[in-house]
């Protein structure tokens, strides 16, 4: 296993319209950590995993992943975006979904045998392979997040990215994801944005706060004072001191 950081940003800053989002961002992820990304809504979090996944670019610094620009090595992550809506009139199913993940492997054709075995072992990874013939509208919303995974899990990846899996999701289904996830991360790097600071004593080796900028804590090193600290409006948040450089 690689001993350096498998993505690593450096003093990178990012702008949407002129309009700062990320500023002076340092951050290292190395093979197999659990990473939870937490931070206010617009304070950057979404865009930190896009710059990852060489969707957006950075004003200046540089982002890297597995050693090289990120759009070089996509192929090598696997990414959960936010869930919002869908067509439930759509015709298609579980399996059609998952085997989506496998697009762009190819340049034209149908799925090969390698897609299908593929397609199938994501289904199985996520417990849904007896539902691989079912309606995807025909789900609960927990069921649709696990497709999401198993589509991600499709394109063989050697890390995960996902962001606010468990939104909109109850919380027994919202506890059956988080177990997936400690499962696969048996194998995988996971870097998962979440409003639910309850995950994080129980499951992330590394906390990333974004707020315009980023700091990141080990797991081990948060009290629960610094947790009670995290929670307050609508998302949980470590506060930094300035003056000292430590949590408050």
């Amino acid at each position: 296993m690689m001993n350096t950081a498998i993505i690593s940003f450096q003093s990178v800053d990012f702008s949407y319209n002129s309009e700062p989002v990320l500023t002076n961002v340092n951050l290292e992820i190395h093979p197999g950590e659990f990473v939870s990304v937490i931070g206010p809504n617009g304070g950057g979090k979404t865009s930190l995993l896009l710059l990852a996944l060489g969707m957006l670019r950075p004003n200046r610094g540089t982002v890297q992943v597995l050693g090289r620009a990120p759009e070089r090595e996509r192929s090598r992550l696997g990414y959960v975006p936010q869930f919002t809506r869908f067509d439930p009139l759509f015709p298609v199913t579980v399996y059609d979904v998952v085997q989506m993940g496998r697009l762009g492997r190819f340049w034209i054709g149908p799925y090969r045998k390698e897609d299908r075995e593929a397609t199938l072992t994501a289904l199985e990874q996520v417990g849904l392979g007896e539902l691989r013939r079912r309606s995807f509208a025909e789900l609960s919303g927990g069921q649709r997040q696990r497709v999401l995974i198993a589509r991600a899990l499709a394109t063989e990846p050697e890390i995960l990215l996902l962001d606010e899996p468990t939104a909109n999701v109850d919380r027994l289904a919202t506890d059956k994801l988080y177990e997936l996830l400690v499962d696969l991360n048996q194998r995988l790097t996971v870097v998962l944005v979440s409003h639910d600071l309850g995950i994080v004593s129980r499951f992330v080796s590394l906390v990333v706060c974004v707020n315009k900028t980023v700091f990141t804590h080990p797991t081990s090193e948060l009290t629960g004072q610094m947790i009670r600290d995290l929670y307050g409006g609508e998302i949980a948040l470590v506060r930094h001191d300035h003056r000292s450089g430590e949590e408050i």
